[in-house]
């Protein structure tokens, strides 16, 4: 499946490969790395070329309507989104072990439960001893009514 992800971003990529694409386009595909090394490459390649090489006074020159930093913190992004879309993926997708998760998981509170905290409640005894006492009865009601209606 990484390998077809993979392939068919670099299909993605071929718009900006012209020298004239606009820098909204190139952010935009920036998420896929193949874009962005493709990008960093180009303007490591001409920086080298010239003799004059990439350090901090020359990351920021914008070359073919891009930046080495700005693909450098586009790599960074699509590193952690691209790790957490594989993550959740693994989650969700069917495997041959295990059992795969709803894919709306996440936004269920058992997912999350370390961060609630308990529900505590704060009864005295009296209260309890009327509480068990309605639990008892509606227990001895529901089979009441299970049994009316067998």
């Amino acid at each position: 499946m990484a390998t077809i992800i993979y392939f068919g971003g670099n299909f993605l990529a071929f718009p900006v490969y012209d020298d004239s694409a606009s820098f909204k386009l190139k952010a935009a595909l920036g998420i896929l790395p193949q874009v962005s090394v493709w990008e960093i490459g180009r303007i490591w390649s001409s920086f080298e070329s010239s003799g004059v090489g990439i350090n901090s006074n020359t990351a920021d020159n914008v070359i073919y309507h891009y930046s080495f930093t700005e693909g450098l913190y586009e790599l960074t992004v699509a590193f952690f989104f691209w790790s957490a879309l594989g993550l959740y993926l693994d989650y969700v997708l069917p495997m041959d072990y295990g059992t795969r998760k709803h894919p709306c998981f996440l936004c269920q509170p058992k997912s999350y439960t370390c961060c609630r905290s308990k529900r505590v409640i704060n009864l005295d005894d009296d209260e309890q001893e009327r509480r068990n006492k309605l639990l008892a009865n509606q227990a001895v009601d529901d089979l009441l009514e299970l049994e009316n209606l067998k």
